[in-house]
């Protein structure tokens, strides 16, 4: 049921994002307010189904074992805005691949080489990786915007926080 709920936000939220601008709204108040309900109508339940287990045997210390579904439910409960930020706030995406992707790189450096020589380089490179992945989010022209990280950081520094500001 729950990732029924997450799939048809999911949906909303794209019909929303691609929406032109004079037609209407589709996420209203409304639609938030029902989203929302079942998101915790299905996180009651699933409390109902799962109760926490009972106190540990007399001489035992700690709490019982909650098991993958009742941590699934806390995490549920507990962290229910950031789960659905997507849906409300349009800019943040669905799932967090290009954050993965842009990790990727540094991983696999890491990997190879195990490590940097010193301090400098890492940052270099992550500088680097940092300009290549904010241009092609930007659909920007690699070459012309590597040429002026190397001519004049600053300027490219400026364009790409302009460009990515949303208006």
């Amino acid at each position: 049921q729950m990732i029924e709920v997450l799939l048809e936000a999911k949906e909303l939220a794209e019909k929303e994002r691609s929406r032109p601008p004079e037609s209407p709204v589709i996420i209203d108040e409304e639609t938030i307010q029902r989203i929302w309900i079942k998101f915790a109508d299905i996180v009651l339940e699933g409390y109902a189904m799962n109760p926490p287990p009972p106190s540990p045997a007399e001489g035992k210390r700690g709490r019982g074992k909650r098991g993958k579904v009742l941590n699934l439910l806390d995490r549920l409960d507990r962290y229910g805005g950031e789960i659905m930020r997507y849906f409300e706030d349009l800019i943040t995406p669905y799932d967090n691949n290009q954050a993965e992707r842009d990790l990727r790189m540094m991983k696999v450096k890491e990997k190879i080489s195990g490590q940097f020589r010193n301090y400098e380089y890492g940052q270099a490179f992550s500088s680097i990786q940092s300009v290549i992945s904010t241009v092609r989010k930007q659909s920007g022209d690699m070459i012309t915007r590597i040429t002026l990280m190397v001519e004049d950081p600053q300027t490219l520094g400026q364009q790409l926080a302009r460009a990515g500001r949303p208006e």
